[in-house]
């Protein structure tokens, strides 16, 4: 319940506040072009590294592996890509490090840490 209200309440104004504030420094147009890139950016990273991850995990698949960090990967890409849908910095700079592969294997460690625990 704490993890859900954070995420619909809290970063949401967190988001409006600072798109606010940088929009009066920089200028409001400046803001959006800036949102605007790094939504194209993550859009093309996230097109580029699921068509990897799917063919890696294919591959993986027909050699009859288990495709566990195919799997990981490919849903934490989808986050990424959900997150960089959303207008904002904070969800942006989130999005952009689940979709960006050096940044994604921390991610994907704690995920195969977390559950390995379970």
């Amino acid at each position: 319940m704490g993890l859900l209200f954070l995420l619909f309440t809290i970063v949401p104004i967190v988001e409006l506040f600072l798109l606010i504030e940088v929009g009066q420094v920089i200028g409001a147009w400046d803001t959006v072009l800036i949102v605007f890139t790094t939504g194209l950016l993550g859009a093309y990273m996230v097109r580029s590294q699921g068509s990897s991850i799917w063919k890696t995990t294919q591959l993986q698949m027909t050699r009859g592996e288990l495709p566990a960090d195919g799997l990981i990967n490919g849903f934490l890409v989808f986050i990424g890509g959900v997150l960089l849908i959303t207008p904002g910095f904070i969800t942006h700079v989130w999005g952009l490090s689940l979709v960006f592969p050096f940044s994604r294997k921390l991610f994907v460690k704690f995920a195969k840490d977390f559950f390995s625990k379970k």
